[in-house]
């Protein structure tokens, strides 16, 4: 009846348990939204809304990263980000725009490196190179002994689901590699598990008197130099291939530049050195001459500015840096080899 109804309590939404993979893809939405804030922090705004994406974007909205810094200019890494009325100018040294006090920007990224531990935070132009030996914030660590019970959850996602899949599954060898792990706390890792889950390893970390839970932001350290130097060796390996093809297609078969002087002429392993320099060049890529001592290094990098003049490919200022004892020399080679090149010396302050 309608008086049995009005009498009976409301009924309470059922409490649907979420899978992980739903909240790891809400966490993904969320960090693709808000790429300059940590993403330990948006995680635990996601925890603290029962993973409801409506109520953390209005949190996360009002949050600001740069809350912390003082100062009416902000810096900004990359690409130009888009911020109406106000002056850009590039910083150039630092690889850097700052843009002076006014509207927010559309992207936000944090100050590089204030303070120890700091990490410069990407936005949506950075590129995966910029983490590069840059150390992770507190705030970006995967366990952190303030933390309340409440705030550690099982939610396996990003470098918390990697620390835990490698302290679960890695063997001896693997964990000795661990800062601070010696081999007896390899062992007590080893004879702990296997771990149920996150709270679980932390439950039995704390327990154990030859753990710490510190080992885990190790273990998150170690995977990020793997993974940091596997993204460069696979960097490397695409430059090789890269060097190589341009050899094999006849790039670089220089003859001695004519702007040099006609009585000196260059050994064939020097020409080698220059069309190698040449082909760096013509690619982009940084190089070293490794030849051995006495065999016309300073020579070799005199004849490549030659061609570079030669060839128009010169533009503004050359600098090289040398010890103040091989100065003089670098001057009488430059002045003997190749004279049309306008040369200044400068001695630079030891501090």
């Amino acid at each position: 009846s309608d008086s049995d109804d009005a009498a009976s309590p409301a009924k309470k939404p059922a409490n649907i348990e979420l899978t992980t993979a739903v909240k790891e893809r809400r966490f993904r939405n969320m960090l693709e939204m808000f790429p300059d804030i940590s993403p330990i922090f948006v995680k635990n705004t996601l925890v603290k809304h029962g993973w409801n994406e409506e109520r953390s974007r209005d949190e996360l909205l009002k949050h600001d990263p740069e809350s912390n810094d003082k100062g009416s200019t902000s810096t900004f890494f990359g690409s130009n980000p888009s911020v109406s009325g106000t002056a850009q100018r590039p910083y150039t040294n630092m690889g850097i725009v700052r843009v002076t006090s006014g509207p927010k920007p559309a992207v936000v990224v944090r100050k590089a490196l204030e303070g120890k531990g700091g990490r410069v935070r990407r936005g949506s132009s950075g590129s995966e190179d910029d983490d590069y030996g840059v150390k992770k914030g507190k705030d970006d660590r995967v366990y952190d002994s303030e933390d309340s019970d409440n705030e550690i959850t099982d939610d396996l996602i990003g470098d918390k689901k990697k620390v835990f899949e490698f302290l679960n599954n890695s063997n001896m060898n693997e964990l000795s590699l661990l800062s601070g792990c010696s081999q007896k706390k390899a062992e007590a890792i080893m004879s702990l598990r296997p771990f149920k889950g996150w709270l679980d390893m932390v439950e039995k970390f704390n327990s154990n008197k030859s753990l710490s839970t510190e080992l885990l932001n190790s273990t998150q350290e170690l995977l990020t130099t793997r993974n940091n130097i596997q993204r460069l060796m696979k960097k490397c390996v695409g430059l090789a291939q890269q060097l190589e093809s341009a050899v094999a297609a006849g790039a670089g078969r220089l003859k001695q530049p004519a702007i040099l002087d006609d009585s000196l002429t260059l050994a064939p392993y020097q020409l080698v050195g220059l069309n190698w320099l040449a082909v760096l060049h013509k690619q982009g890529v940084s190089g070293i001459l490794a030849d051995e001592m006495g065999l016309g290094k300073t020579v070799q990098v005199i004849a490549f500015l030659a061609h570079l003049k030669e060839t128009g490919q010169a533009r503004g200022t050359h600098l090289i840096v040398v010890p103040a004892s091989t100065l003089d020399n670098w001057s009488s080679e430059l002045a003997r080899w190749c004279p049309a090149l306008r040369v200044s010396k400068y001695y630079g302050h030891p501090e």
